[in-house]
C-alpha cells in the first residue's frame, strides 16, 4: 500500500489542509509522505528533501521554530548533495531557514542564509526580480534589529523600486515595504517620514486586504503609537 504514488496523495492532502490552516492534519499527512519517501528513495533524494522542507514549513507556520529548523536543515543537507550549493532549489530552502532565524531573533544566522539566497537569486533571476525584494526586506529587518537603521533604509528603498516596477503601487508587498520603511524612519526618530510611509501602507492595506485584516491592524497600531508620542 505504501507506494510512492500514495506519498504523492499524502503530499497533496497535506497541502490542502495547509491551505486551510489545519496544520495538525497537514502535518499528519506530510509525515506519512516522508516515511514513504524515506522507504522508497532513501535519505539522499530530492523527493525526501522536499518532504523535509514541507514539514519544516508547516512547523514554521505553527510557530514551532526549533522543530522547523531541524527539518529545514535536513532538507538543506540533502540539497547540498543532490543539487549543489548554488541551485535554484536550494535558494528557497536558504530563504526559509533565514525566515526561521528571523522569527527566533538569531540575526547573525539569518544574515548568513539571507545572503546565500540573495546571491543565487541575483545570479539566476537578475537584480530586478521580486525574490530580490524579499531578500532585501529580510536584510532590512536584520539591520533594524542590529540598530543599523540607515543600512535598513537602503535595502528597503531598493526593494520598493523592484516591487513597484513588478506589481504597481496597489499590492500587499508594496504595502509591506512601505510599512517597514515607516518603522525604520520611526527608529531613526524621523516622525514625519515615518507617518508618510505608514499612511501609504495603511491606504493600500485597507484597499487590498480590508479594515479587519491583521496587516491593516498592524499598520494602524504603528500609526496610533506614533501619534501618541
Amino acid at each position: 500500500a505504501e507506494h510512492p504514488e500514495i506519498a504523492t496523495c499524502y503530499h497533496n492532502m497535506g497541502s490542502d489542509f495547509k491551505g486551510l490552516a489545519v496544520y495538525d492534519s497537514s502535518l499528519f499527512y506530510a509525515t506519512k509522505a516522508l516515511q514513504i519517501d524515506l522507504k522508497y528513495y532513501g535519505e539522499i533524494h530530492s523527493k525526501t528533501a522536499s518532504s523535509y522542507g514541507n514539514i519544516g514549513t508547516l512547523y514554521t507556520n505553527m510557530g514551532e521554530y526549533r522543530k522547523a529548523l531541524s527539518y529545514l536543515l535536513r532538507e538543506n543537507a540533502i540539497l547540498l548533495q543532490t543539487t549543489g550549493e548554488s541551485s535554484y532549489e536550494i535558494s528557497g530552502n536558504y530563504n526559509n531557514i533565514s525566515n526561521v532565524y528571523l522569527y527566533l531573533e538569531e540575526y547573525d544566522s539569518a544574515l548568513v542564509y539571507t545572503n546565500k539566497a540573495l546571491a543565487i537569486w541575483s545570479q539566476l533571476l537578475g537584480e530586478d526580480h521580486p525574490n530580490i525584494a524579499v531578500a532585501l526586506n529580510n536584510l532590512a529587518e536584520i539591520h533594524n534589529a542590529k540598530g543599523n537603521y540607515t543600512k535598513a533604509l537602503e535595502e528597503l528603498q531598493k526593494a520598493l523600486t523592484i516591487e513597484i516596477s513588478t506589481y504597481g503601487e496597489q499590492h500587499p508587498n508594496v504595502a509591506g515595504t512601505y510599512h517597514n520603511l515607516g518603522c525604520t524612519y520611526r527608529n531613526l526618530g524621523q516622525t514625519d517620514k515615518a507617518m508618510e510611509y505608514l499612511q501609504k501602507a495603511l491606504a493600500i492595506r485597507k484597499q487590498v486586504n480590508g479594515e479587519d485584516h491583521p496587516t491593516t491592524k498592524e499598520t494602524q497600531a504603528a500609526i496610533d503609537t506614533l501619534t501618541k508620542k
